[in-house]
């Protein structure tokens, strides 16, 4: 892959032009990119394409590669490839109610399973339940077994 740098006169006025030229297959390639991390992008997702033996590159647009770009970055601190991110998704999805959201669905499980809940035995939220009922001077009938400790 080669970038070459010059520039495009439009109206009397000079702007940079970053041009990509590669070969695919006997055919020669060249596009044209005002913006070099655009034209590197572009470079290396032919490059790619190329060495896994992919005759037929595409030929993202730019909002194309931007979204692309974006997606790599969210996904990189979770050490997450692109792809079973999308596989992920798309499964999770299936299962939803029409009209759910995903982040509706996490949301409503968070809220049900907090990941800071404390963890007590079932005898201390018996005696916490006792001890607020005595606090709150109820008396034995507002529970079936009353405030008899158990055994």
């Amino acid at each position: 892959m080669k970038i070459y740098a010059g520039t495009n006169r439009v109206n009397g006025t000079d702007y940079p032009q970053f041009t990509v030229v590669y070969y695919d297959g006997a055919q020669r390639k060249k596009k044209r990119f005002s913006d070099l991390d655009e034209a590197r992008r572009e470079a290396e997702l032919a490059a790619t394409k190329l060495a896994n033996g992919e005759n037929e590159v595409l030929h993202p647009t730019a909002t194309d590669r931007t979204i692309y770009v974006q997606a790599l970055e969210q996904l990189r601190p979770l050490n997450i490839p692109l792809n079973l991110a999308v596989l992920e998704y798309a499964s999770a999805v299936k299962h939803l109610p029409d009209g759910a959201t995903l982040k509706e669905a996490v949301d409503f499980f968070r809220r049900r399973n907090p990941a800071t809940l404390e963890k007590r035995t079932v005898r201390q939220v018996v005696d916490e339940m006792q001890a607020a009922k005595r606090a709150a001077k109820l008396s034995d009938r507002s529970h079936p077994q009353g405030l008899k400790a158990l055994p």
